[in-house]
């Protein structure tokens, strides 16, 4: 595998040809993730397979609005074990984090968050940095936002003494010093599993959404999946409840995504299976606001023929054009554009 990326204009067309990202190919390069700043610069970040001599390694790449691929970067101070799943956070100047799950510790199958900042040139501004307070913890699946002043919140999925899974998160300036002591809980609702977070920011505000399992009532051993969130203001402290930014369902809402579409509205794209009805997967948006509620109905992304649709993203540019992608049947890839105004309708 190797990794490859396509810029689009805002109405979803493609611009020029895909290129390849990745210097090193002897080995796989999983897992891309990608962060634009105001300019168009693209920063994206990946694991590779045995460049840095000892399983997978994070790397990264800025790539200019004009596609020109500057020095690929090795992310991870530490080279043994494994390092990957990592996620990536650009601000408008083009500085940004990267954050990766790490085997540093050497804790047995354990794995711990592990971050680490860059300037615009790519050049670090820090030494990788634990990200939890409580590293006892089984901490995996990162996600990172940074703000306009360049604090950024990095949320993640971390087992308790139980075994069951919550969300966390840590909130820092761009010294990398943490605000509190100990990790956030980010989760109110703690009846079983809270997995898979993805945290964007607004403005002075960060919004963090995620999985919820729950049990089914009336069917024993049944369980399904919401998609819940939380409202967070910049100094890192909750704002407003917990969110249910879907309805129940026997089935599953899973892998959620989100971006900011103004000063008050968030969009969250998901994919939705239920046993019930559509017995297949498909991609739903739905809009919430910074004062932590729903806005709006929920929508159906994928066309009415595209009935098994999976994996969403969404991007967006400077001028506010929102742009959702997602796998089909088959493995076909699916865009779609969403003007700003569509966007903050929904």
């Amino acid at each position: 595998y190797e990794i490859y990326a396509q810029r689009f204009n805002g109405d979803g067309y493609p611009v020029g040809f895909p290129i390849r990202v990745n210097q090193f190919r002897p080995n796989d390069q999983k897992n891309p993730k990608v962060g634009i700043d105001d300019a168009g610069n693209a920063i994206v970040v990946w694991q590779s397979y045995e460049q840095d001599g000892s399983g997978n390694g994070i790397f990264a790449r800025k790539i200019s609005p004009a596609n020109k691929r500057y020095k690929e970067i090795r992310v991870n101070d530490y080279l043994l074990g494994e390092q990957k799943d990592p996620a990536v956070a650009v601000n408008e100047q083009g500085n940004f984090v990267v954050s990766w799950v790490s085997q540093r510790n050497q804790r047995e199958t354990a794995t711990d968050v592990f971050a680490k900042q860059f300037d615009s040139d790519g050049d670090p501004v820090s030494d990788e940095f634990e990200v939890s307070a409580s590293p006892t913890k089984i901490s995996s699946e990162p996600s990172v936002a940074i703000d306009s002043a360049s604090n950024f919140m990095i949320v993640w999925q971390g087992s308790d003494e139980e075994g069951y899974w919550d969300i966390y998160g840590q909130l820092f300036n761009w010294k990398g010093n943490p605000k509190f002591s100990q990790d956030i809980l980010v989760n109110t609702t703690t009846d079983y599993d809270q997995n898979n977070p993805s945290v964007v920011a607004n403005y002075s505000k960060f919004v963090v959404v995620w999985e919820s399992e729950y049990a089914h009532e009336t069917l024993e051993k049944t369980f399904s999946n919401n998609i819940n969130g939380q409202v967070f203001n910049g100094n890192g402290k909750k704002s407003g409840s917990e969110i249910e930014v879907t309805e129940p369902i026997y089935g599953h809402q899973n892998e959620a995504d989100l971006i900011q579409i103004s000063a008050f509205n968030i969009l969250v794209v998901w994919q939705n299976y239920d046993k019930y009805n559509e017995k297949c997967w498909t991609v739903r948006g739905q809009t919430i606001t910074t004062g932590g509620s729903v806005s709006g109905d929920p929508i159906m992304l994928n066309a009415e023929d595209e009935r098994w649709s999976q994996h969403p993203v969404l991007a967006s540019d400077s001028s506010g054009d929102v742009g959702a992608v997602w796998v089909g049947l088959n493995g076909t890839r699916y865009k779609k554009a969403l003007n700003y105004k569509r966007a903050i309708e929904f």
